[in-house]
């Protein structure tokens, strides 16, 4: 009987440590993962190097196969195109610096920036601060839960002294009897 108890004993143990399958697959994914990039990422940049140039090979050659009036309209669309790419891009880095500027102001870290959402600055600045009030308010109720489960439930004193007591009686009865010796040998006393 107790043999039974043992090895259901040692089965459940050995159950406990091995991983499970959904683990196992997990690892094995992860791993490829960085196999993969570790040994593609070179391969792929230069790749797409190479599709950019010949893509940019590829539209100077039908720009020469227009005539004068057609690519100079052509030119003129390919420049419109990319002055709106570089002013989005300035625009998303000039969001991005109002939105680092309103955390920092705020004392909230970094990591903060991506949860942050706005489209111009007064709407970046009153989702900081709403985040702030939130995290704040999230806070202060971990704080007051951990600080009543340390007190035990008992209110704490709010600097008033139970009736009868004295400061330096309240101190007497908090010290340990090696304080309390001490004390008194360097010629305190108490007074009631």
């Amino acid at each position: 009987m107790e043999d039974v108890k043992l090895q259901e004993k040692d089965a459940s143990q050995s159950q406990e440590q091995k991983p499970t399958v959904e683990e196992l697959i997990q690892t094995k994914i992860k791993e490829a993962q960085i196999e993969f990039e570790s040994k593609y990422k070179a391969e792929i940049a230069g790749l797409n190097k190479a599709n950019s140039k010949l893509q940019k090979d590829l539209e100077a050659k039908e720009l020469e196969k227009l005539d004068e009036k057609s690519r100079a309209a052509k030119e003129i669309e390919s420049a419109k195109a990319e002055k709106e790419k570089i002013l989005r891009e300035t625009e998303e880095i000039k969001k991005q610096r109002i939105i680092e500027t309103a955390i920092f102001d705020a004392g909230l870290p970094k990591e903060f920036a991506k949860r942050i959402n706005g489209s111009d600055e007064d709407e970046i600045v009153k989702d900081v601060k709403a985040f702030t009030t939130y995290f704040e308010a999230e806070v202060n109720k971990r704080i007051e839960v951990e600080v009543n489960k340390r007190l035990g439930g008992k209110a704490p004193l709010n600097g008033a002294l139970p009736k009868g007591k004295t400061v330096t009686e309240i101190q007497w009865a908090a010290m340990s009897p090696k304080e309390q010796q001490k004390f008194m040998s360097e010629g305190g006393s108490i007074q009631s």
